[in-house]
């Protein structure tokens, strides 16, 4: 007897797997589609643009579904999609931070076509933040300072809020590294966000003395 919506998507997501492990393309595509939106959110988040965020989401699953036969037993195919993902996301992170060091040292700058905060790209836990053009290059910017395995962490657990041993599974880590290196990562979020905001922040003029009589 299924017992509710999750139960009901476990046992489609088994029934799928067994047609997808037997050559099935179209169980292969309901797969995917069944947590498309969340692989492309995470795509988004570690990525600079919407054209690399599909980049990223269309080479996952194919990677996936090339090596169906051999995922691992006992995890999930949202997370074995996500394994790849992330390790050809954070690849690219590491090229990008390497030739932005080498030529400038800074982060390689966006066009205002991208100006999308990660609170936009999903994230319950930042709903409360102001909808500001500023906070949303502050938090663009903020999130590009990351080290990319950090970047990752924050992504899967604050912002899309994974379980934890599922972001640890993606990521090939202990759990306990996985939480440190989010925690690490939403401190140093909070603290690059005030600072480059105070830093953008117009000055104030001085109040003009009074006339001396």
């Amino acid at each position: 007897m299924v017992r509710s919506f999750d139960d009901a998507q476990v046992l489609l997501e088994r029934f799928l797997l067994r047609r997808a492990e037997q050559g099935d393309r179209r169980a292969l595509v309901a797969l995917g589609s069944i947590h498309l939106e969340t692989i492309y959110a995470i795509a988004r988040n570690l990525s600079g643009t919407d054209a690399e965020a599909l980049d990223l989401t269309e080479a996952a699953l194919q990677i996936a579904w090339e090596a169906i036969g051999e995922m691992p037993h006992g995890i999930s195919f949202r997370t074995f999609v996500c394994r790849f993902l992330v390790r050809e996301a954070l690849s690219r992170l590491r090229e990008m931070g390497a030739s932005s060091s080498a030529s400038s040292g800074r982060p390689a700058a966006r066009s205002d076509d991208d100006a999308q905060t990660p609170a936009e790209w999903s994230s319950p836990r930042m709903d409360g933040l102001p909808r500001r053009p500023d906070l949303a290059e502050r938090l663009r910017e903020a999130l590009d300072r990351l080290e990319p395995e950090d970047r990752a962490a924050f992504v899967l657990r604050v912002v899309q809020e994974l379980p934890p041993r599922e972001c640890a599974d993606i990521l090939e880590i202990p759990e306990a590294e996985l939480r440190q290196r989010a925690h690490q990562a939403s401190l140093l979020m909070t603290a690059f966000v005030q600072y480059l905001m105070a830093r953008s922040a117009p000055v104030q003029p001085a109040p003009r003395p009074a006339c001396i009589q």
